[in-house]
């Protein structure tokens, strides 16, 4: 029927308009068990906890994560510790931090967790760096292992925080040791032959065994909490490490920290997530040993991609996390988890949350964090409605009438490249225009008939109730027929905010991905014909990616 809205997500699909609002489900009290855990950029150092924890013990959580260096190691100057980097290390380095550690009386803080990172930044040297999965010295990264255990254990800490992402900052062919490609390309450029996937996933498997087995060797029934996830996104070699891990794990325990919940509110949200996860895992027995956890972004999205903090009280429900919303969210991922939530913070509380003097922020520690974010984890563990949502503007971008044209301009009769460039055809109502292929963070695309450009439909994106990200519309085309040559892209677009919609063409040569974005639609909700031009590069691989997108923000509604 002429003016219906029908909203299409990953299949399932959602009526918009007329919808009735659920029934309040009071959901039960959090039980104590539950805990939540802060973690930040911005880590306090193990030699000072003494002259914090008066200050720590005051705030609402059950634990920190801690960064622990040898004492010859400046953290404000070389950033987090390389544990996975080829120095050895003994309990002897460490003689500061772990005095400073024994001398600190622990009441409310009782899960404590040491940072554990797997990228060796700050290094100078390779032979600090990340050390080769196959190099017959790797035991010396399992040892280290043992070594942060063994501090966490005479701490009276739960375990090791252990951060699988590849950051910047290290050497060598490895120094991303979960990434296969980097390793390949790096290898390539040293004139080394790189082993195959196969053989590096047997191996990495391999090494999971024989980092579990140093560090149970000295604690045992240590907790190993892994960021941003055990695997199932991080990659297969993760999923190798991991499994290698729960082959030897005996009474340890490992928990998927599931940082991919960084933005969620909802129950829903967080149950589906970890539902989805396990069910996805059923097949193998080693999983069942894996606790889930969620990882929650107090300022989510705070000065980066457009979206702003509100530092004001009579603004905060304007921030993606309000206070309500910040109490909502805990609750729900409480509910869910098997024990663990920890909080992120960046931007929005940078320098008032866990840091540590030596960080550089002077003095002032936790003056600025709000007295009513404190009340919300103060409050989260009481029973809450299971069925409360956030009220949110919702965030549209039409798009109609593409066209991608040879060229620095687009005239009359130039001939289109692209494929359904005016949304006329749509295959299945569950999925998005033909020709056309969909992603991003919980997209949405909506065949809209009700005002398009022209003919009887346009695209309209979105995301999923609740949620922000980048979702866009790709068509690809081969490097080998673009490359060398300039090309135009345009399209009508529509957007009802500001700043959020835009056309955009990537290449990639040189094992990097660059782009060319048009102005972004003001946001007034008229059609405005937008274009963008890039000249592809003569060396461009794989294929050009034509893009329609938006960086879709939450744009909070009064409470």
């Amino acid at each position: 029927m002429r003016g219906s809205l029908t909203v299409v997500s990953f299949g399932i699909l959602l009526i918009v308009a007329g919808s009735l609002p659920a029934l309040a489900e009071m959901g039960p009290p959090v039980p104590a068990e539950k805990k939540i855990i802060g973690w930040a950029t911005d880590r306090i150092e193990g030699k000072h906890f003494p002259e914090v924890i008066g200050q720590l013990e005051r705030f609402p959580v059950d634990g920190v994560v801690i960064s622990v260096c040898r004492d010859d190691w400046e953290l404000s100057k070389r950033g987090r510790y390389p544990w996975f980097g080829g120095r050895r290390h003994t309990l002897d380095d460490f003689k500061k931090t772990i005095a400073g550690l024994k001398a600190t009386h622990f009441c409310r803080l009782t899960d404590n967790f040491i940072d554990f990172q797997t990228t060796a930044r700050g290094v100078t040297t390779e032979a600090e760096s990340n050390v080769d999965w196959f190099d017959p010295s790797w035991s010396v990264i399992a040892e280290n292992g043992a070594i942060a255990a063994r501090i966490a254990r005479e701490a009276g800490f739960k375990g090791l925080f252990m951060d699988v992402e590849p950051y910047s900052g290290a050497l060598g062919p490895w120094r991303y040791p979960f990434d296969y490609t980097s390793y390949a390309k790096y290898s390539r450029e040293a004139r080394r032959t790189p082993r195959s996937f196969d053989e590096c996933v047997a191996q990495v498997r391999q090494r999971g065994r024989e980092f579990m087995e140093a560090v149970t060797a000295v604690y045992p029934d240590i907790t190993i909490v892994m960021i941003p996830d055990t695997g199932w996104a991080a990659g297969p070699l993760v999923r190798a490490f991991v499994e290698g891990m729960l082959e030897r794990i005996g009474a340890a325990t490992l928990v998927d920290g599931m940082e991919q919940a960084y933005p969620y509110v909802i129950y829903q949200q967080f149950f589906d997530l970890k539902n989805a996860v396990k069910t996805g895992r059923a097949s193998s027995p080693l999983y069942d040993r894996v606790e889930y956890g969620f990882g929650l972004w107090i300022d989510v999205g705070a000065n980066r991609d457009g979206f702003v903090w509100y530092a004001d009280p009579q603004e905060w429900d304007k921030n993606y996390r309000s206070p309500t919303r910040f109490e909502h969210a805990l609750y729900n991922a409480l509910t869910v988890t098997d024990r663990y939530v920890w909080l992120y913070a960046y931007s929005a509380f940078r320098s008032t949350i866990w840091w540590g003097p030596d960080y550089g922020h002077g003095e002032g520690w936790g003056r600025d964090l709000p007295d009513a974010y404190l009340e919300a984890l103060r409050n989260c563990r009481k029973p809450h409605d299971l069925n409360w949502q956030p009220k949110t503007q919702r965030v549209f971008v039409s798009f109609d009438d593409a066209i991608l044209v040879e060229g620095d301009h687009i005239t009359p009769d130039a001939m289109n490249l692209l494929r359904n460039p005016g949304f006329e055809s749509w295959s299945a109502a569950e999925q998005p225009p033909d020709g056309w292929l969909l992603v991003g963070r919980a997209p949405v695309v909506v065949q809209e008939e009700t005002s398009p450009q022209s003919g009887h439909y346009s695209a309209t994106l979105t995301t999923q109730p609740g949620q922000f990200g980048h979702v866009s519309l790709d068509q690809s085309f081969p490097a080998a027929f673009l490359a060398g040559k300039t090309i135009t892209l345009g399209a009508w677009v529509k957007s009802n905010a500001p700043g959020v919609g835009d056309l955009q063409i990537l290449d990639r040569a040189n094992q990097s991905e660059a782009s060319n974005t048009s102005e972004p639609h003001p946001g007034d909700d008229i059609w405005r014909f937008l274009t963008v031009t890039r000249s592809i590069r003569n060396n461009a691989v794989g294929n050009v990616l034509i893009r329609l997108k938006a960086v879709v923000p939450i744009i909070p509604q009064e409470q």
